[in-house]
């Protein structure tokens, strides 16, 4: 029996954030990771989205604002088959959150609540295809459901 040699390909990231401190953190964590390879840190233009597509866009944002929204949804369609993971420095949860998922974003992380190794082990489930999200805002979105279906907030936000 011939026995066969797999290598896995590293998961391929591109790196979108304009805040310099955050970026810089980023690349840190991911450095000397075996399995990651940043690959670029811009979105390349449309036309050549498809060919050089990475497996996941970390886009990186000090607190996650509209126009960021609008920037996944961009994202997300220059490059489709890459799924995107952002990362902030702090969470601000309000519809903007909700609206990044709309829009085509796979997993929310925030470097206030997660460590390195966390946000890691995130990369990697959103390249698999799962979804992550920092556990502050599992209970915020865990608040919202309740405040929707029942019209009061949880126990934990002062509910009976």
């Amino acid at each position: 029996m011939v026995s066969q040699s797999f290598t896995a390909l590293p998961i391929s990231i591109m790196l979108v954030c304009h805040d310099e401190a955050l970026r810089l953190t980023l690349l840190g964590w991911l450095a000397g990771v075996s399995d990651v390879q940043v690959m670029a840190e811009a979105c390349p233009p449309p036309d050549e989205a498809a060919a050089d597509a990475p497996d996941v866009i970390l886009f990186g944002a000090v607190v996650l604002r509209l126009r960021d929204v609008q920037r996944v949804a961009q994202l997300s369609a220059q490059c489709p088959r890459s799924k995107v993971l952002i990362v902030s420095r702090h969470v601000d949860p309000d519809a903007v959150v909700i609206g990044a998922f709309r829009q085509g974003a796979w997993g929310y992380v925030t470097v206030a609540d997660e460590s390195a190794a966390t946000m890691i082990d995130a990369v990697r489930t959103v390249s698999r295809g799962g979804a992550v999200l920092s556990s502050g805002l599992i209970r915020w979105m865990l608040d919202e459901i309740v405040q929707a279906q029942f019209g009061h907030p949880s126990k934990d936000e002062g509910g009976q």
